[in-house]
């Protein structure tokens, strides 16, 4: 139904902390042993659901993309802010397409749910999770989007209001010192 040129293969990994998609060539869904040992076949089929619409929407070469412009201007709050934002409004895009797409979005709740009790393990390594940029702390707001619940908005921090009136005051400073 999501209209892929093919089906990416499923391998599941040992030390994986969550389930991911990986590769720009050929991708492939990995899923962790110790959370597929417990979890139920709607869990399963909508965790896959949502792995497969982060294939239809080509996500993985967004993610580097976006991580090149990062690397490009990493000194630069905004642009690793609006980053993290672009990658939260990505995992809810797939979720709500998962949900869409199983006509369950409860499973994919309790999935999360379940991958949150997980917890993170000290033996597990988080490379590949690291790498395409996932948080474990936004599990709460999907979850709470995805069962109806409006999730709280996030505080704002000062620091981005800040930024613009300090780089323009150095900006001053540095001009002045230069004559």
């Amino acid at each position: 139904r999501l209209r892929l040129r093919s089906v990416p293969p499923i391998r599941v990994h040992e030390t994986l902390a969550e389930p991911c998609l990986c590769g720009l060539a050929d991708p492939a869904v990995l899923l962790p042993s110790r959370w597929l040992a417990s979890a139920g076949p709607a869990e399963v089929d909508a965790v896959l659901a949502h792995e497969l619409a982060h294939a239809r929407r080509r996500d993985p070469l967004w993610n580097l993309l976006q991580r090149a412009v990062e690397a490009l201007l990493f000194f630069h709050p905004p642009v690793r802010w609006l980053s993290q934002s672009l990658r939260s409004q990505g995992e809810l895009a797939a979720d709500r397409l998962a949900a869409r797409l199983t006509g369950d979005p409860l499973s994919l709740a309790r999935a999360l749910e379940a991958l949150a009790r997980l917890g993170i393990d000290p033996a597990l390594s988080r490379p590949v999770v690291a790498a395409s940029g996932h948080d474990p702390d936004s599990l709460l707001p999907r979850i709470q989007e995805l069962i109806g619940m409006k999730p709280p908005a996030r505080p704002m921090r000062p620091w981005p209001l800040l930024a613009l009136p300090l780089a323009a005051a150095l900006a001053v400073l540095a001009a002045s010192a230069q004559e």
